[in-house]
């Protein structure tokens, strides 16, 4: 009973320092001039909540129990020219994987950088893909930082 009660104690407070650090994380929006006489690439991000389960003990016969987690990832979008038309960015990251807090463009605007969240393992590293979504991959693991790209 103790060590459940303390389990609970940590969750609950990692639970809150992630809570802080997203509140303390802007949003925002950022351009880039394409530097060729071509108009700016504008990238923006939307929160999307996630649930998940998991396991977390056993009851008395020895049937699994599960808590229901949520957490918030990001969907990417590029603003067209005028700023009015947006295109969804479709990214495929590994199984778990998620999109997370923040994420940047190249400085000439055809690659994206972004911090991922595994659901189990927690943060997990920064991807990189061009704007349409294709060829994403890995380039940098949990000790990466997105602020170590720019």
């Amino acid at each position: 009973m103790k060590k459940l009660l303390l389990g609970s104690i940590v969750l609950t407070l990692f639970s809150i320092s992630i809570l802080l650090f997203q509140i303390s994380c802007r949003k925002e929006v950022s351009a880039r001039n394409m530097g060729d006489g071509t108009a700016a690439k504008v990238l923006m991000s939307k929160d999307v909540e996630v649930k998940y389960f998991v396991q977390t003990g056993v009851d008395s016969l020895n049937n699994p129990h599960f808590d229901e987690r949520i957490f918030t990832c990001l969907e990417f979008y590029i603003l067209k020219d005028d700023e009015t038309a947006r295109a969804k960015i479709n990214i495929s990251l590994p199984p778990d994987e998620y999109p997370w807090l923040e994420a940047c463009l190249s400085k000439d605007g055809s690659k994206i950088f972004f911090g991922t969240y595994h659901k189990i393992k927690g943060y997990s590293g920064v991807y990189a893909c061009n704007v349409d979504g294709s060829d994403v991959h890995m380039i940098g693991d949990e000790s990466f930082f997105l602020r170590d790209v720019k």
